[in-house]
């Protein structure tokens, strides 16, 4: 019976995956959701067959059906881990005995971040029209949730105190004050020392990110010969988005329990 359920919840995030790229590609751009879905390239309209979550995206190869031109990764990626999401949130659920509202509005808040990070990963800015409900969200599922809603409160006007000041110190040049919304409703959401644990996750994947980036770009710059201008150094102030990181850091203490702040305090 478990099994069932989780391959249904799968799919069904499947499906909540495919209407988040909708959302993530349309948003700002003056489409509107409802509108019939085109391929990207030739403006054709897509077929039923061809809207299938991930299946779809297999059964053509990762090219549009009628010019030919490549899809984005972003499509099976996001409905893959929309899926995966939602069947973390079902076991995690199992594991909490959580209600069933409660289960249904984790899996909306959980939607919101994957939009948001999607979103910051691709234009690097949070857009306000999602980053409010989310932080709204948060806030009544603190308190619907029957935790100590006082410790989560605080958790999150910490969080946002910290990233604010990094935004104010830096003049946006190390965070963005969205990211500073974005952890007012993380905190919000985990608490104080998860919450603590996601943050320093998130600083040291985004540390590993950064020197990841910095050495494939100076990999990529082609050797010049002897008697030439050697290239400069890939800059170090290139702009890398912070939100993905949140959300990893997020995910590992939300699904793995990966906690770290304890070993510190240990």
């Amino acid at each position: 019976m478990v099994s069932a359920v989780s391959l249904l919840v799968f799919l069904f995030g499947l499906i909540i995956g495919s209407f988040l790229n909708v959302a993530i590609y349309r948003h700002r751009t003056g489409y509107s959701l409802g509108g019939r879905s085109q391929c990207l390239a030739c403006g054709e309209t897509l077929r039923w067959y061809e809207l299938i979550p991930l299946a779809s995206f297999i059964a053509q190869g990762g090219k549009c059906h009628t010019c030919g031109a490549r899809v984005s990764w972003q499509y099976p990626l996001v409905e893959i881990a929309t899926a995966l999401t939602f069947w973390g949130i079902y076991r995690v659920s199992l594991a909490t005995h959580a209600g069933i509202w409660l289960l249904i509005l984790d899996a909306v808040i959980w939607s919101i971040l994957i939009a948001i990070t999607t979103y910051d990963l691709r234009h690097k800015i949070i857009p306000d029209e999602w980053v409010y409900p989310f932080v709204a969200l948060v806030m009544i599922r603190l308190v619907v949730s029957g935790a100590d809603w006082q410790w989560g409160f605080l958790t999150g006007v910490i969080l946002f105190a910290f990233f604010g000041g990094l935004w104010l110190i830096s003049r946006g040049k190390w965070m963005g004050l969205g990211d500073a919304k974005l952890a007012l409703g993380l905190g919000f959401f985990l608490g104080l020392e998860p919450a603590l644990s996601a943050v320093l996750l998130a600083f040291w994947i985004g540390a590993v990110a950064g020197i990841i980036i910095i050495a494939v770009e100076r990999c990529r710059r082609p050797a010049l010969s002897s008697g030439r201008r050697s290239t400069p150094a890939p800059a170090l102030g290139r702009k890398i988005p912070f939100a993905p990181f949140l959300a990893l850091g997020v995910a590992l203490v939300y699904f793995a329990n990966l906690h770290v702040i304890p070993l510190f305090i240990s």
